[in-house]
């Protein structure tokens, strides 16, 4: 299984968005975006990784992942205050997601 804190650190670079509130339905919908890109290789997954910050703060990263070359392919950190149910319920048990 991939290691969450080393997969959040290789997306350290990519930039940083503020949102105050984040849904599921945006997570997938940026999934859906970048269809062909998980689609290229069996060994591309989809994650998402929560943590948490100072003040209350989160940052949630989101990206394409290659398991074989340990790539992020593509990523986004959103930092937010808060996040709808679904995605909570998601997050709960752990920090990392893997979408089929």
């Amino acid at each position: 299984m991939i290691d969450p804190v080393s997969l959040f650190l290789l997306c350290a670079a990519w930039a940083l968005i503020v949102v105050v509130r984040i849904t599921f339905k945006k997570i997938v919908d940026w999934f859906r975006e970048r269809k062909a890109l998980k689609e290229q290789d069996k060994r591309n997954i989809a994650f998402t990784i929560k943590t948490e910050m100072e003040a209350g703060n989160y940052v949630l990263c989101q990206g394409i992942f290659n398991t074989d070359t340990e790539v992020v392919l593509d990523c986004q950190k959103l930092k937010y205050k808060e996040m709808d149910q679904e995605l909570i319920n998601a997050h709960q048990s752990q920090p990392l997601v893997i979408y089929q």
